[in-house]
């Protein structure tokens, strides 16, 4: 009897039984019923948001982590995972300063897992008064992305100043009419507030930047909360002052 595997699962094969002593006899038949479990050689694929690294979050501007596990042969069974040591359900959600170790494992179909830790350090943006100033540039394609940016905040007052950011390819031009949050620490800040965008009001915004080496990631949000511009790259040029207090 031959018999070929070709599913995971129940699998159905025919034998024929055959004497000792003579042929095998086609009238006599025996089904047979088995389950294969077949080994998946490929581990989950995990991805995180964000990446590792040092942010700004408070409650009014909390930091979300969350993750994601693809595995296109077997599919994924369970994600799990753990802040500082501690299980938690995703997304999770930091508000705090302090130092945090996010760890994720998933388990495919078959009990293979793979496991992914990002580590974040994390800013109060309450306790991080001062100023961000500066003018940088990033490739996006064969165009660019130009950030330029005079934003401050004292202790115990509003933020004031200005960020404008335009993308070379798509002529978006978005220019800040209120800022809501500033926080800087030395090589690195967050601004956000609401802009218009070519002129239309309705629009907020999240910038982080860093250096050197210089770096932007910022998002501009539509009035129903959905993204309607992101970008995050290094910069080609210019740069950027940090001033703390």
């Amino acid at each position: 009897m031959v018999l070929a595997i070709v599913a995971v699962g129940l699998v159905g094969a025919t034998a024929w039984a055959r004497p000792l002593d003579g042929p095998a006899d086609p009238t006599e038949v025996a089904t047979l019923g088995v389950t294969v479990a077949l080994g998946d050689g490929t581990p989950p694929v995990i991805a995180i948001t964000p990446p590792s690294g040092a942010y700004f979050a408070d409650a009014g501007a909390p930091l979300t982590l969350d993750a994601a596990a693809t595995d296109p042969e077997s599919g994924i069974a369970s994600v799990t995972a753990t802040v500082n040591g501690t299980p938690q359900a995703l997304p999770y959600v930091l508000t705090a300063p302090g130092g945090y170790a996010f760890e994720v494992t998933a388990t495919n179909g078959v009990g293979g897992t793979s496991t992914k830790t990002a580590n974040y350090t994390i800013y109060s943006i309450d306790a991080s008064p001062g100023r961000v100033s500066g003018s940088i540039y990033a490739p996006r394609g064969v165009y660019r992305v130009t950030l330029s940016v005079d934003a401050r905040r004292v202790a115990g007052q509003a933020p004031t100043g200005r960020v404008s950011v335009f993308d070379s390819g798509t002529r978006m031009n978005f220019a800040a009419t209120q800022l809501t949050t500033v926080g800087v620490v030395t090589g690195r800040a967050l601004v956000m507030g609401a802009g218009t965008v070519n002129g239309k009001s309705g629009y907020t915004f999240r910038l982080n930047c860093s250096g050197p080496p210089y770096a932007m990631d910022i998002v501009i949000y539509k009035s129903d909360g959905s993204t309607f511009f992101t970008f995050n790259g290094k910069a080609k040029g210019g740069s950027l002052n940090f001033t703390p207090g």
